[in-house]
């Protein structure tokens, strides 16, 4: 007759006692397809170990849409373990990843822009799941520009439209401080052949001069 013990195993593998003769084995980890083996037989007396083989997971798909293309992903499931690290979001701007069904928690970084924490993933087997589009919030860089007294100037970010500014009157500077990071062209108002070129990352503080 097989016998059926049920033992919950934690990170330090102690030595189970069992009766003698046939067992049967199942392992069950959350997110896993059970493992069945009934052709396990210890004698009495005996002290037998016994391997688990590789658990199979049953998966779903995160699909995690990012407005920063670049920005890592990383999910923990609820035993805090890393399940996906630092995966970039595609060209696409849109991550799909195959993972492990259950709850899950995660988080989108990069290096230019604040990190934004998903409190709960839902992967369900077989489907497409995930929270909506993520927006991070770019941590920003400070340009100050020195040009002639009341003079107007214009700041391009790359793929972006251009802004028109103003020294005021009987200042020679201005400080913009909110300015994406990203690649930049900067010109005085008529004079866009002239243009300087600069890369901003977050959290700089650069200083450029204009007509000089």
């Amino acid at each position: 007759k097989i016998r059926d013990i049920s033992v919950e195993l934690g990170p330090a593998l102690e030595p189970i006692e069992v009766p003698a003769g046939p067992l049967r084995i199942v392992v069950r980890k959350d997110g896993y397809r059970d493992v069945v083996d009934d052709g396990f037989t210890v004698r009495a007396g005996e002290e037998k170990n016994y391997e688990v083989p590789d658990l199979v997971p049953i998966e779903g798909v995160l699909k995690l849409p990012c407005s920063v293309v670049g920005a890592k992903v990383t999910v923990w499931n609820k035993f805090d373990e890393i399940i996906l690290d630092g995966e970039p979001v595609p060209s696409s701007g849109v991550l799909l990843v195959n993972l492990v069904v259950g709850t899950h928690r995660g988080e989108v970084a990069h290096e230019d822009y604040h990190k934004e924490k998903i409190d709960v993933i839902e992967i369900v087997e077989g489907k497409e799941s995930g929270p909506d589009r993520i927006r991070l919030r770019a941590i920003p860089a400070q340009l100050t520009v020195t040009a002639p007294p009341g003079s107007s100037f214009w700041t391009e970010q790359e793929g972006e439209a251009a802004t028109k500014r103003r020294i005021p009157g009987g200042e020679r500077t201005l400080t913009i401080r909110t300015l994406k990071p990203g690649r930049y062209r900067i010109w005085l108002d008529g004079a866009e052949e002239k243009a300087l070129t600069l890369t901003l990352k977050a959290r700089d503080d650069r200083q450029v001069e204009l007509g000089r």
